[in-house]
């Protein structure tokens, strides 16, 4: 009784919130919990952490007043003292809870109050509005350009200022300049290793006016890589009939795009209302992911805004557009073809403005409130998502999966009225959410830097539905000793999933990205920490079964430069290359090794008129192993014109193919130093076999091998 009345009586003179319970135990310290803000049908994380004095384990749990909550609020706890609570509301949830967090060393607590908003999942009245960018991502074209910016621009009918910022994940090396209230530029500048680690980002933005919820706006960042004409396989093939449309709602495209591989990613649509001419500037078309056509095979389609959807009968206007394909012939590499529809320049149509298909009842994907069932009833956002409402004074008005909005929400033609809007928080589900993994949060490399290694064994997981695609998957691997590690994964039809092995800075080493959601890889790696990355396309719940083994045997050693670039020798540039003589023979060197972005120069003394002939003998089993034969004159400019930015200029007959064994030719201009070099495409390191003489009006015969 004694220690009661002491607890009691510091509750009430000091306001406490632990009680001990037992004179030699000391109850949790409980980290303080911000008030917070949620969204319906978005999830809430709230971080918990907590210590205790005496070193006992903490527990972690939480109480409100919704009674309901079931599995839409849980807590994934960590370690050391650490949890997570998580929490999707619903359409019912809207107004202001208090929460409870406890933490319990199993003899005393701690607990917090907290209050938490939740807000509509529909933008309201002065809520921010992404006006820039357009559409789901942009084209970053290598071939032309080095650095993409992202104009953004943000409408807020009731705030002069808002905060515009990137999230999680960041793209490293990229800055955001706000330069007023509602405008900011998104720069990014790749480096070398960002693009040879792959070619798609997923860049996060977000506003926020303070009043109401953080708006995002997720948007795909594809790096077009340059590749060279002689890539194997077949090309992508696009089936597309161009043709005008009358009608009042968007416009449907749809394409049948096929492959002899499979794609590398879905085929992108890129739109304007201005001719883009005959070589269209892809960061100045409206880019949007085309989505599959459910149970129609090789069937791709995306919808564009109508430009007269809201203008008088019978109004005309103009629409260009083009549909890109990217196959995955090269599975390790870039070596991958490109297909444009059309070859060049555009497509163009004329949409008219018609009553056909108007009335689009709660839910239908909109971009006018003219689409929208009645004259009241207007084309709301809803999630980042642009959808038909109802005009609604209560829930009795709307259908069984929709609540009226507590509040006026705005319709994208400015109008605010209340509606109806789903009560999961988005349109097309009747459950409030997919329920990912136990190993979430694991959507980033950062997410996953400091988490213990998976240990090796096979694993139930679940890829969610994301803003654009789904939720991508990092588990991190620790190898403390040579191993070869298999990785394989099998999912469900719902969604596409590849999977990927990367090292410790994300860089791509091999992957397995064949069309469905059954994957499978295989690498011998040295210790260190390393990734396996499944990626998802589309807005689906997959669930896959995910496994990893290791066996244990030592890798091939690393690579190891030849004898004339080891022993403080080298022959990397110009100024070092190795003596190449013809005068009384062919030069040749036999079991040379090229290391990765480590040429090798070879200096060769020519007559005007002469014709410099170069085989290069080597085995290649796949793109890593691509060497070319480059020739510079005696000022060290390259003659051959070929680099990895413009492949267009290389010359797989001369020397620069992109498959085993290389042979080059060339007349010489002037009499002096020439240089031939063995060049590693892309850091691709082998072995090779050289050989360089000549012919000329006098000496006919080279005397180099055929290849």
């Amino acid at each position: 009784m004694r220690t009661t009345l002491t607890c009691l009586g510091s509750i009430l003179l000091l306001g406490l919130t632990a009680c001990s319970g037992d004179d030699d135990n000391s109850p949790p310290k409980l980290d303080t919990i911000p008030s917070q803000t949620a969204s319906v049908g978005t999830q809430l994380a709230v971080a918990l952490r907590a210590t205790d004095p005496d070193g006992d384990p903490v527990t972690f749990s939480f109480k409100s007043d919704i009674s309901d909550l079931g599995t839409r609020a849980w807590i994934d706890s960590g370690a050391g003292g650490t949890a997570v609570f998580k929490w999707i509301p619903i359409g019912s949830d809207v107004g202001v809870h208090p929460f409870d967090f406890i933490a319990s060393d199993g003899t005393d607590k701690a607990r917090q109050t907290v209050e938490i908003d939740v807000k509509s999942a529909a933008a309201g009245e002065g809520s921010p509005v992404f006006i820039k960018p357009l559409g789901t991502g942009t084209t970053l074209d290598l071939t032309t350009k080095d650095q993409v910016e992202v104009p953004i621009v943000i409408g807020d009918a009731d705030s002069t200022q808002v905060t515009i910022e990137q999230e999680a994940p960041l793209i490293d090396g990229a800055t955001l300049d706000q330069t007023d209230g509602l405008v900011a530029t998104w720069t990014w500048k790749p480096t070398p290793e960002q693009i040879s680690g792959g070619e798609l980002f997923t860049l996060s933005l977000s506003a926020n006016d303070d009043d109401h919820p953080k708006v995002i706006k997720d948007f795909l960042i594809v790096l077009q890589k340059p590749t060279k004409s002689d890539c194997p396989g077949g090309e992508p093939v696009i089936v597309h009939a161009p043709g005008d449309q009358s009608t009042n709602l968007d416009i449907v495209l749809q394409a049948k795009v096929t492959d002899d591989k499979g794609l590398k990613f879905p085929p992108l649509l890129m739109y304007s209302d201005k001719d883009p001419g005959p070589t269209p500037d892809f960061s100045k078309l409206t880019q949007l992911t085309m989505d599959e056509v459910d149970g129609s095979p090789d069937q791709y389609k995306a919808s564009i805004p109508n430009p007269v959807a809201d203008k008088p009968a019978g109004t005309t206007a103009k629409l260009w557009y083009l549909i890109v394909a990217n196959d995955n012939d090269d599975a390790e590499g870039d070596c991958d073809h490109q297909v444009r529809s059309p070859d060049k320049g555009a497509h163009s149509m004329t949409v008219t403005n018609s009553s056909t298909g108007a009335g689009l009842q709660p839910c239908a994907t909109c971009s006018s409130d003219t689409q929208c069932g009645g004259p009241n009833d207007d084309c709301i956002i809803v999630g980042g998502d642009k959808v038909c409402g109802k005009a609604c004074s209560g829930d009795g008005d709307c259908p069984a999966t929709h609540d009226c909005s507590p509040s006026p929400v705005v319709g994208v033609g400015g109008k605010t009225s209340k509606q109806c809007v789903p009560t999961a928080g988005k349109c097309g589900s009747t459950t409030p959410t997919c329920t990912d993994d136990n190993q979430e949060d694991n959507d980033t490399l950062t997410q996953v830097k400091t988490k213990p290694g998976l240990a090796a064994g096979t694993y139930q997981m679940k890829s969610c539905p994301g803003s654009v695609f789904d939720d991508e998957d990092w588990y991190p691997i620790d190898i403390t000793a040579d191993a070869t590690v298999t990785a394989t994964l099998a999912g469900g039809a719902a969604s596409n999933l590849d999977l990927m092995l990367k090292d410790s800075t994300g860089k791509v080493i091999v992957s397995s990205a064949k069309p469905g959601s059954v994957e499978s890889l295989s690498s011998c790696l040295t210790p260190g920490r390393y990734y396996l990355h499944v990626w998802a396309w589309s807005k689906a719940e997959n669930s896959y079964s995910f496994t990893w083994s290791k066996q244990a045997g030592s890798c091939a050693s690393q690579c190891t430069d030849d004898s004339s670039d080891t022993g403080g020798k080298n022959d990397d540039n110009k100024s070092q290359a190795r003596v190449a003589s013809v005068s009384s023979a062919p030069y040749k060197s036999a079991a040379q090794q090229i290391c990765a972005w480590d040429d090798d120069w070879y200096k060769v003394f020519m007559v005007k008129d002469e014709t410099i002939n170069a085989t290069l003998k080597f085995t290649q089993t796949k793109f890593t192993e691509d060497l070319d034969l480059y020739l510079y004159d005696t000022a060290g400019v390259q003659l051959t014109k070929c680099t990895e930015t413009d492949p267009d200029l290389c010359d797989s007959a001369n020397g620069q193919s992109s498959t085993s064994n290389e042979k080059l030719t060339w007349k010489i201009p002037t009499t002096g130093d020439y240089y031939v070099v063995v060049h590693g495409w892309e850091g691709a390191q082998n072995k090779y076999d050289i050989c360089i003489d000549y012919t000329s009006t006098t000496k006919t015969t080279n005397g180099c091998p055929p290849l």
